[in-house]
């Protein structure tokens, strides 16, 4: 249980970082690229230490072996599962960075607490998903879960007095929901074609892709980012490397239903006490019933598999 608290304090650290650096007006790309260069290097380690045997290695073969493995008439070699890791890390390595850029937007408009749990919900996207890709259809408490999360998304985004409807709506945080669920599901997507010994291969061009989308506008921009905004960045990448150890450390011991249901209402909980009692943030009456409903429906999303 101790390594599943650490998983929590380390991710509920990253949207409190997050409100430091946006209250200070920093880089989001400089902290962005940070982050990615804590976990391109991580990731590289572990790619280096995998015992995954790449002796005549063909990645390309993903080309002729991926229609019949996405029909289900037939598996990856081990070639075609090394192409499927890096051809599918390219695209969900934009994805990752378009995710980040948005979370430090949703934490300076929406505050840390919504965009913590809107971050989170992102898991009925791939869940949604796989009852059309995969016919993996959610038990009768899941489905009340996701029904609780658009409820959520309604409270959340409803009209603030004085405002008029398209005022309301979180538009940053509904951005996240949406980009963080098509993160969430590139994981789904690798381990469903690809082979396990090639994880470490999909994470590395993942988060290579990542750091040079982030990297590329600080070479080309004219405003040079300082120093304190590329090493906040890496003590963002930090903990945001540090949560999926912890989790799969936990994962050996807490079995997984419960370990990703307390993990995901401890962050909320979290990231909403430690904004209210570090930056003062204050939520809203529908904000507040939002977020508790949030924490609510992932216990029952994770304990329903």
């Amino acid at each position: 249980m101790g390594s599943l608290i650490l998983a929590i304090l380390a991710s509920s650290s990253i949207a409190l970082l997050f409100k430091l650096t946006e209250s200070r007006g920093m880089n989001r790309y400089a902290v962005t690229c940070g982050n990615y260069v804590a976990a391109a290097s991580a990731s590289l380690v572990a790619f280096l230490g995998s015992r995954a045997s790449w002796e005549h290695a063909q990645p390309g073969r993903v080309w002729t072996e991926l229609g019949p493995a996405l029909a289900g008439t037939a598996e990856m070699s081990a070639g075609g599962s090394l192409g499927w890791a890096l051809a599918l890390g390219v695209p969900v390595g934009v994805i990752y960075f378009l995710g980040f850029m948005i979370y430090q937007r949703s934490v300076r408009d929406c505050g840390a607490s919504v965009s913590g749990a809107f971050a989170k919900m992102g898991l009925a996207i791939p869940i949604l998903a796989s009852c059309f890709l995969w016919n993996e259809w959610p038990g009768p408490v899941q489905w009340v879960a996701i029904g609780l999360l658009f409820i959520a998304i309604v409270l959340v985004n409803y009209p603030q007095e004085g405002k008029g409807f398209w005022e309301s709506v979180r538009w940053p945080a509904l951005a996240l929901f949406v980009v963080g669920g098509l993160a969430e599901g590139s994981t789904k997507l690798y381990q469903q074609y690809g082979r396990p010994e090639h994880k470490e291969a999909f994470l590395l061009a993942l988060f290579g892709v990542a750091l040079v989308v982030s990297a590329a506008p600080l070479v080309a921009g004219r405003r040079k980012p300082t120093p304190s905004e590329l090493g906040m960045g890496f003590l963002v990448g930090i903990p945001n490397v540090a949560t999926s150890y912890f989790l799969i450390l936990a994962l050996q011991t807490v079995p997984g239903s419960v370990a990703f249901a307390v993990f995901a209402a401890g962050c909320i909980l979290v990231i909403t006490l430690a904004s209210w009692l570090l930056a003062g943030e204050r939520l809203t009456r529908f904000e507040a019933w939002g977020v508790a409903i949030v924490a609510l429906a992932l216990v029952l999303l994770n304990l329903g598999r």
